[in-house]
């Protein structure tokens, strides 16, 4: 009798393992994340973790891997493109293994000139480790659109007045270091008040994008930066340009925008050139500008 309750305990037993065997392994492969466990390999001779070995893995680390879960199981890590061409990861990992604390961190991987982004989480699991590899590229290119739209005006396409502040700002830092002169145009369109009470909101907007396309095909370089500074004042920064390359700009875009021969609109350039020092603040070009 004690004998049969045993076995029938043992059965019940090895059914739960089972069943909870069967339920991690439907979590694991229903998960949208890369999941994997791997065993470190270290070297005889000194200890050190040379490579690791997938112990397991779901299908997502498997496509991650290209490859498919029988394949993955018993292969070794560092064998992929990923961690050869990212060795400090590699070591990231060996060091969640030795030092028993958790690693998370952002990688960015183009393959194939399409660009990748993987959030990686790895914790210690005895003389191994279990990584979580998440897909972020969604994510972050959303995120890199919704900056890229926080310092783009919406109406003309150009930077807005947040980018010019950040560039001048990042370029005076700069140029003070290397002592090369910086450059600001400032092109106003003038009376654009009377234009907007003549002509309406619709030209006006026109005339806005029109202008603001000119000045911006007239600033060249990589380098330069086009913004609308205020509702109808656009300014152009000209970074490692002397006063006579600033005053080559300005012509060419006051040329430019006469070409449009916009019914009662004038145009007033303003010109200032500086090298930057820790005596003055990127604002003492603005200013300058102005009272030209």
């Amino acid at each position: 009798m004690q004998l049969q309750q045993e076995i029938q305990e043992l059965k019940q037993t090895k059914q739960i393992l089972y069943q909870s065997r069967a339920f991690l392994e439907s979590v694991l492969n229903s998960s949208l994340d890369g999941i994997a466990a791997m065993q470190a390999i270290r070297d005889n001779s000194i200890g050190n973790i040379s490579d690791f070995r997938f112990l397991m893995a779901n299908p997502v680390m498997a496509k991650l891997f290209y490859s498919n879960q029988e394949d993955l199981i018993g292969n070794f890590l560092f064998k992929n493109k990923i961690l050869k061409d990212n060795p400090s990861l590699f070591d990231s990992l060996v060091q969640v293994v030795e030092s028993r604390k958790s690693f998370n961190q952002e990688l960015y991987y183009e393959i194939n000139n399409i660009k990748n982004w993987y959030q990686i989480i790895a914790v210690s699991l005895g003389d191994g480790i279990a990584l979580t590899i998440r897909d972020i590229t969604q994510t972050k290119l959303l995120e890199l659109e919704l900056t890229r739209q926080a310092r783009i005006d919406s109406l003309t396409n150009i930077a807005n007045r947040r980018r010019f502040d950040e560039y001048l700002a990042q370029e005076w830092q700069r140029y003070k270091r290397e002592k090369l002169p910086i450059s600001l145009i400032l092109c106003e369109i003038k009376d654009f008040e009377s234009y907007k009470n003549s002509y309406g909101n619709y030209k006006s907007d026109e005339c806005l994008i029109k202008v603001a396309q000119i000045i911006n095909n007239c600033a060249k370089r990589a380098i330069d930066l086009v913004a609308r500074y205020r509702e109808y004042q656009f300014a152009v920064i000209l970074p490692n340009t002397d006063a006579n390359g600033a005053f080559y700009v300005a012509e060419l875009i006051r040329a430019e925008v006469e070409k449009l021969k916009i019914a009662d609109i004038s145009f007033n350039l303003a010109i200032a050139n500086m090298i930057p020092s820790n005596d003055v603040e990127a604002e003492a070009l603005i200013v300058a500008a102005q009272k030209c």
